[in-house]
């Protein structure tokens, strides 16, 4: 996609001498002759830099317009480089850059090549921060994701959990937490191997992600176990979204394709609101012990029980 330069107020031969200098495959220049239209353009477009002349055919002052876009969150940030075509003194030039509503200053006449190779500098910068921005955006997203099930990860479960805890005590609203865990997982990847065993847990996932609410919270809390934080939700609701998760895993066949498997789930759950006064590694222990429970009692069923109140 092109990323779009506004000139304003620019010279056509200037215009016309940046445009066969610039890289057409990535950048665009769109002339406009006044701040009218200047506003309207960069209300309806992305724009990665403007080139204002210091003369604008409906203004007085060019430090207006630039007051305009500094003054606006969405826009504040784009460099802006002022032609001065009409000059002014030194300590008004030196002012105007002091002060930030513009970021480079050319006094006209200049080569067409000097304008294009300042502009550069502002185009190239503004592409390795928004390259940046974006790498540290999926560093954070892969920091937080399961890399097998691309479920969310222990770690960004446990964070949640806790915020939820917060949320919870702030407005008294119940929560419960059910931890999943597949039925003798083990003889899937000694039978039929590890990447068999690989494509189960995704199916599994997919299976898992889609009976729930989006306002749930899944995620692969480790091996063939998953966590699902279920806001607004009691304990006799629990019951009901587990049991529904058990059934469809029941009368889901795994790997229809190649070896057509069968399998359950065991799952331990408890619920819990504010006047409980809910702790983290309690819940997780609580669960924890109603999954062995589940399992001790011979797998495919699901053990569930309430916060322990404090006395």
């Amino acid at each position: 996609m092109k990323r779009n330069i506004l000139a304003v107020g620019v010279n056509k031969d200037i215009i016309s001498g940046i445009t066969k200098e610039l890289d057409s495959e990535r950048l665009e220049l769109n002339s406009v002759t006044s701040v009218h239209e200047a506003l309207s353009f960069i209300k309806r477009h992305e724009i990665i830099i403007v080139i204002l002349n210091n003369l604008l055919p409906d203004t007085g002052d060019y430090r207006e317009f630039c007051i305009l876009i500094r003054s606006q969150a969405r826009i504040s940030g784009i460099p802006i480089i002022l032609l001065g075509e009409n000059k002014e003194e030194i300590s008004a030039k030196i002012s105007v850059l002091k002060s930030g509503l513009v970021n480079d200053y050319i006094i006209l006449p200049a080569e067409v090549e000097e304008i294009v190779a300042r502009m550069n500098v502002f185009i190239e910068i503004r592409m390795l921060h928004e390259e940046l921005e974006l790498k540290n955006i999926l560093l954070s997203k892969i920091s937080i994701t399961d890399e097998l099930t691309k479920l969310h990860n222990r770690r960004y479960l446990l964070e949640r959990l806790a915020e939820e805890i917060e949320r919870c005590k702030r407005y008294n609203f119940s929560i419960s937490c059910l931890l999943i865990d597949l039925d003798h997982f083990k003889r899937v990847n000694d039978k039929f191997g590890h990447q068999a065993g690989d494509e189960v847990l995704i199916e599994l996932s997919r299976m898992l992600k889609s009976n729930i609410r989006v306002v749930d919270i899944l995620g692969r809390y480790g091996g063939e176990e998953f966590l699902v934080i279920l806001p607004h939700t009691n304990l006799q609701q629990l019951g009901v979204v587990a049991e529904r998760l058990r059934d469809k895993t029941m009368s889901y066949t795994f790997l229809e394709s190649k070896h057509q498997l069968k399998l359950t789930l065991s799952i331990g759950g408890t619920a819990f609101s504010a006047l409980d006064k809910p702790e983290i590694n309690k819940i997780i222990q609580i669960i924890d012990e109603q999954l062995y429970s589940a399992k001790n009692q011979g797998r495919n069923r699901v053990r569930a029980v309430a916060y322990p109140a404090e006395k």
